[in-house]
This record gives C-alpha cells, sequence and structure tokens, in this order.
C-alpha cells in the first residue's frame, strides 16, 4: 500500500469485520503465548478482548479498526499499549 512493511518482530491476531472492525478471537491467550515463544516482541490484537496475561517480553497492541491496524502495522504505534 505505502510500499512499507510490517515489522518482522510484530504477529497480527483478529478477524476482520465487513465493516473494518477488528473483532474478538478464541484462545487470544494461547495465540499470544505461541507468537512470544517464537520470537515475535509485538502483538497486534482486538481491543475486545485484551484480558490476558502477556507473556514477558510481548507487547500487546490493541486496535478496534482495520484502519488502526495499518497504521500500527507499518510503524505509527497507538495509545494503547497493554503492558502486564
Amino acid at each position: 500500500m505505502r510500499d512499507a512493511g510490517v515489522d518482522r518482530e510484530t504477529a497480527v491476531v483478529g478477524e476482520i469485520g465487513l465493516s473494518g472492525e477488528i473483532r474478538a478471537v478464541q484462545q487470544l491467550e494461547r495465540r499470544v503465548n505461541e507468537a512470544a515463544r517464537l520470537g515475535f516482541e509485538h502483538c497486534i490484537v482486538p481491543k475486545a478482548n485484551t484480558k490476558i496475561s502477556v507473556p514477558k517480553g510481548m507487547e500487546l497492541i490493541a486496535v478496534s479498526t482495520l484502519r488502526d491496524a495499518i497504521r500500527v502495522g507499518i510503524g505509527n504505534r497507538p495509545a494503547d499499549l497493554i503492558e502486564d
């Protein structure tokens, strides 16, 4: 889109609705833990299900829309960081 890639240390988890909203997913904590185990340091997650424990060394970034996810993915981090 802007000739920019997503940070290699960033994983993305969520479901995109037809109107661009980012929906909650099942087993988010398990998915985030697996991403941390694989070496990811950041994880973009749905704002709707962020009540999880964050693995050490992992930064969760909560988004509610696809627009927010794209903004985060190309380097402009929003204020909604979730830290342990």
